[in-house]
């Protein structure tokens, strides 16, 4: 009985943090992004909700706490389900795209901090070794371009407008359309 309610309890832990992610990583107008194929979610949309840095099996034979813990805004990423999902689970290019959403929105430091938590928790090396990682995905180290990561809440709005811009440019005939949506954001 209480081992159900533990699994009810962490199923909805989960469907909380996951609406949450949709909206604190929006920026203005523009809906939250799956990191892995940087479409928007759409209504209809499959999102699944992924551990980047500390999975389940890491903390499989630790407390009902510490297995609470990975349910959080500084591991987890929502993704398209299915191909977008099996590309950051299976390849070194999809966990650097999570990886950076992350670090975008959530900020290098905390992320550090929170995955320092970790050291004394679980029975493997896994968050020193995430620690690294995340220096070398900053550093360019990992397989792509360093990353700069934005440090305030207008640089992250002028990142979201470039990539607007961009896409907009790509997507749109109609120099209106553009121009009206990039009023609206500028407000």
């Amino acid at each position: 009985m209480e081992e159900n309610l533990l699994v009810r309890r962490s199923a909805e832990l989960r469907r909380s943090l996951k609406e949450d992610l949709k909206n604190r990583r929006q920026v203005g107008y523009l809906s939250s992004k799956c990191p892995v194929c940087d479409k928007p979610f759409g209504a209809g949309d499959g999102i699944e909700l992924h551990e980047v840095f500390i999975t389940k099996g890491d903390v499989m034979g630790c407390s009902q706490e510490t297995r609470q813990m990975i349910n959080s805004p500084f591991n987890c990423v929502n993704l398209h389900s299915e191909k977008c999902h099996l590309s950051a689970q299976h390849t070194p290019i999809g966990k650097q795209l999570c990886v950076r959403q992350i670090l975008l929105f959530e900020g290098v430091t905390r992320v550090i901090a929170w995955l320092h938590q970790f050291s004394a928790l679980l029975k493997t090396n896994t968050a020193e070794n995430e620690v690294r990682y995340v220096i070398d995905v900053l550093s360019g180290n990992a397989g792509i371009e360093s990353m700069s990561v934005p440090n305030s809440e207008q640089a992250i709005q002028d990142l979201a407008k470039t990539r607007f811009w961009k896409w907009a440019k790509e997507n749109t005939t109609e120099p209106k359309v553009t121009t009206s949506l990039m009023k609206k954001i500028a407000m």
